[in-house]
């Protein structure tokens, strides 16, 4: 039971609100409530700042905060090791991914493993590459996409490939060129994606005599093709994004060819018979 306690009170601080962690662990806020206040009876700490704007872990808190994720982790790998002693395909597969591979790989491939294995819950968390670096590292995530290697002491294994290219308004003078010349986005403004996409601006800087000087940069590539179209500026978006997308946009390579490796990131250590089935998915569906 004091796992379960453990459990509700790092989702109230994950989510940063009592309501939001009751919900994603099927209870009613109160009980959540009682949860967490029975931990800080039991230890005699507050463990939490509760406002109008929601809840924070006091200082007292972060101190046992990587502890508590710890046994937590524990736990959930010894019930994955009972599952995989047994043969079982039963159990919850937490995954961190970032919105294109969320978008585009993530609904087939957890789609046929349910329908395959009805006994395996997923769970997508979606975050940048640090957070979710982070939730892999803590044990919040089963495993994490990556548009880059782990900078951690991860486990890896090689997703796929992703071209960068460039994107304009549809009706852009350069549109009717094969590629597009990289030294042309400094020749008007430029969105920048967060996520990514200022590892390839700095190689084009290095590369060209006036430097790509962003306008304005965002973490949510939507935002970006959207102010391509209404013609605010040009950027550069990973292509797995773009597939079946709504927005009238010139989509063409890059004078300067640009890749990233998406990679999947486990701890190191036995996995789950789930970790490993769901791997196999991805290695055929991608």
């Amino acid at each position: 039971m004091d796992i379960q306690k453990y459990r509700a009170f790092l989702e109230a601080v994950d989510s940063g609100s009592i309501t939001e962690a009751a919900i994603r662990m099927g209870y009613t806020q109160s009980a959540l409530s009682r949860m967490v206040a029975d931990l800080e009876r039991q230890w005699g700490v507050t463990l939490l700042h509760r406002s109008k704007s929601g809840v924070q872990p006091t200082a007292d808190a972060r101190s046992l905060l990587s502890h508590m994720r710890a046994i937590v982790a524990a736990e959930d790998n010894l019930n994955a090791q009972i599952s995989a002693v047994k043969g079982l395909e039963t159990g919850l597969l937490r995954v961190a991914t970032f919105s294109s591979v969320a978008t585009h790989w993530l609904p087939g491939i957890v789609n046929q493993l349910q329908r395959d294995h009805p006994g395996i819950v997923c769970e997508l968390l979606l975050g940048n590459y640090d957070e979710i670096e982070s939730w892999v590292e803590e044990g919040r995530a089963d495993c994490g996409f990556l548009g880059r290697h782990p900078r951690g002491n991860l486990d890896e294994w090689f997703a796929g490939h992703d071209e960068f290219m460039a994107v304009l308004p549809e009706s852009h003078p350069l549109g009717h060129l094969g590629a597009f010349p990289v030294e042309a986005f400094a020749d008007e403004p430029f969105l920048l994606l967060t996520t990514g996409v200022e590892e390839v601006v700095a190689r084009i800087n290095a590369q060209i005599a006036r430097p790509i000087t962003p306008a304005l940069s965002t973490f949510d590539d939507y935002a970006i093709m959207a102010m391509v179209e209404s013609g605010m500026g040009l950027a550069i978006l990973p292509s797995l994004i773009l597939n079946r997308i709504d927005y009238k946009l010139r989509i063409m390579p890059l004078s300067m060819p640009a890749f990233r490796e998406i990679i999947l990131a486990t701890q190191k250590g036995p996995q789950s018979a789930a970790m490993r089935e769901f791997r196999s998915y991805l290695e055929m569906m991608t």
